[in-house]
């Protein structure tokens, strides 16, 4: 799990006080972080946790940034609520089809709690029983989702099936988890096979796991957290779903679940913090236990998705060779990652100082760019691309920032929509999904580093001509001072 131990620990600090405490000690936290930074130079963690911090300060009519804060609510409010309407027939359809499902981490989270909006959510996640997964698929598809894990051609597929299958429509994106395809899967199966809670949203009954099963699962992606907003947010829910709901049976559920130890982890981090989940002892056995066992239970199949991951995301020898001769920057490095099969974790590793594999380029001017083919010939000196991005299916960009620059705004057009689904990272992070049916999506990076890497490359299995649209993008840069 992510450690704070930077210069951000003490922000952070506050902005969880903000959105946890009895409102008088919130809000004299609040107060101390707008005096030290100002709202619009809160780090990504503490922008993650405005809408928490709302729906604790809101009765407070007196803030200063109330209007601001209320902003943020709203904008999750009006996300979440969306993913929950376009769900709604999807659930009761499952229920009238008797299809064994439980809607799970952060919307659930949210119904839990009686508290739509107080949370960032990037999509909705569904577990269903391995037996259901067919006719979950086909209610998703009859009420116009897009399965993102089935192939344009139909030539090949990701083979979600056996761990998830990912959907879309328009702006509303689901997970659908199947039970027993991926940790932690004995909570999975609890989930599925334990009476749940239902909760009616707008005449629709939904099925939620209880509250205890719900922490736990927090505290296992909150310590396997991607990024430190992954993490705070992890531990915002586990204290909102501890604080206002009974959870007194959470020892116990983690131990038949095998959780004790990413209980106990969530436990030390927020007792640092003086919000103990728990003062009872978490015994000390089973947490050994499953640091000893449970990687050798898993040790086949991590190993098995290790391989499949590495086989679905390798370009082939002749795009390695490509790359190790062509590419403008550290060639034998990037040639290493794609030979290793692109993983996000490897690329930080091989790039620790820049993030980046691409030599930069000379320094943009303060106007940016305007609508520039990126994938052209001809190439302006100011951006510096990956000459193998169809062999290698990384489409890969990058620039150089002049100083002073506070914001970059990046908008990126294709010719016609997507028909597969890619990931876009910057400097190694990803930051958003372009899905099938898009033909433009724009990011934002603030307070941006000086080299900026954007890479565009697919996330499951597919073959170079489902994905050769994005040799024509596109793109518009913009920006801001100040």
């Amino acid at each position: 799990m992510w450690m704070t131990s930077t210069k951000s620990d003490g922000q952070l600090q506050l902005a969880l006080t903000a959105a946890l405490a009895q409102q008088a000690d919130a809000r004299a936290a609040w107060q101390t972080l707008m005096d030290s930074v100002g709202f619009y130079h809160l780090g990504p963690e503490a922008q993650r946790l405005t809408p928490a911090i709302y729906s604790n300060l809101h009765d407070d009519t007196s803030l200063p940034e109330r209007n601001r804060l209320r902003g943020a609510y709203k904008h999750a409010w009006s996300k979440n609520h969306r993913i929950l309407h376009e769900l709604r027939p999807v659930l009761a359809e499952f229920s009238r089809r008797n299809i064994t499902y439980r809607v799970i981490k952060g919307i659930a989270v949210q119904l839990s709690l009686g508290v739509i909006g107080n949370r960032v959510v990037g999509d909705g996640d569904i577990v269903v029983a391995r037996a259901d997964i067919q006719q979950a698929t086909e209610v998703l598809t009859r009420a116009g989702f897009i399965c993102n894990s089935v192939s344009a051609c139909g030539e090949h597929s990701s083979l979600a099936p056996n761990v998830a299958l990912d959907f879309h429509k328009g702006p509303v994106h689901v997970d659908v988890h199947v039970n027993g395809g991926k940790q932690p899967a004995r909570l999975l199966d609890m989930m599925l096979t334990e009476p749940g809670e239902t909760v009616s949203f707008f005449g629709v009954a939904i099925s939620i796991p209880r509250p205890t099963l719900l922490t736990l699962h927090s505290a296992y992606h909150g310590t396997r957290a991607a990024s430190r907003t992954d993490d705070i947010q992890s531990l915002v829910d586990i204290m909102t779903l501890t604080t206002k709901r009974d959870v007194s049976d959470l020892i116990s559920q983690a131990r038949e679940s095998r959780l004790t130890t990413a209980l106990a982890t969530v436990n030390r981090r927020l007792n640092q913090m003086g919000w103990p989940l728990t003062t009872q002892a978490i015994p000390l056995v089973p947490q050994l236990v499953e640091r000893l066992v449970a990687p050798v239970g898993q040790a086949p199949g991590v190993v098995r998705r290790a391989v499949f991951l590495w086989r679905v995301r390798f370009p082939g020898w002749a795009a390695v060779v490509a790359a190790s001769r062509q590419l403008p920057g550290a060639r034998l490095r990037y040639a290493l990652w794609l030979s290793l099969g692109r993983f996000e974790v490897l690329e930080s590793f091989l790039t620790p100082q820049r993030r980046g594999f691409l030599r930069p380029p000379e320094p943009l001017g303060l106007d940016g760019l305007t609508r520039w083919p990126v994938f052209a010939q001809n190439t302006p000196r100011e951006l510096t691309v990956g000459p193998v991005a169809e062999m290698t299916g990384d489409y890969r960009a990058a620039i150089t920032l002049p100083s002073g620059v506070s914001e970059v705004v990046i908008n990126f057009e294709l010719g016609q929509p997507a028909t597969e689904k890619a990931a876009v990272y910057v400097n190694g992070e990803q930051l958003l999904h372009w899905f099938p049916g898009q033909d433009h999506i724009s990011l934002s990076v603030k307070h941006p580093s000086r080299h900026l890497e954007v890479s565009i490359r697919p996330t499951s299995d597919v073959c170079r001509d489902c994905f050769d649209g994005y040799g024509y993008l596109a793109c518009t840069v913009k920006l801001l001072t100040g």
